[in-house]
């Protein structure tokens, strides 16, 4: 009975030995799987750092364009500041004109 399980035991550990041998195709599927991985880790951080390259520079241009934006505002500013009606006729009256009602348009924007 003791050989009997003994035989048993040996059979199922040869068995086993036999199971997890690996052929030809399975050792170049799994190195060839084992490197698509590998391929695919370092497209993935390449593909990251420029994705994030690329927002760096795009938040860098939107800074830049607000600060143009902001400068056009003051800008606007100074000149509804320089082109009211009494600062034109503090000047005009500086060197001596005066103004003709019927040259003077309106020009809206």
């Amino acid at each position: 009975m003791v050989e009997e399980i003994l035989l048993t035991t040996q059979k199922m550990v040869r068995d086993k030995s036999k199971a997890f041998t690996l052929t030809l195709f399975e050792k170049v599927t799994a190195v060839i799987l084992f490197l698509a991985i590998v391929l695919l880790m370092f497209v993935t951080i390449h593909t990251r750092s420029s994705l994030d390259a690329v927002q760096q520079q795009v938040e860098t241009i939107r800074l830049e364009t607000r600060a143009i934006l902001d400068d056009n505002v003051v800008l606007q500013q100074k000149i509804d500041r320089l082109t009211t009606s009494d600062r034109l006729e503090e000047i005009a009256k500086l060197y001596g004109l005066s103004r003709n009602e019927k040259n003077v348009r309106s020009v809206t924007r």
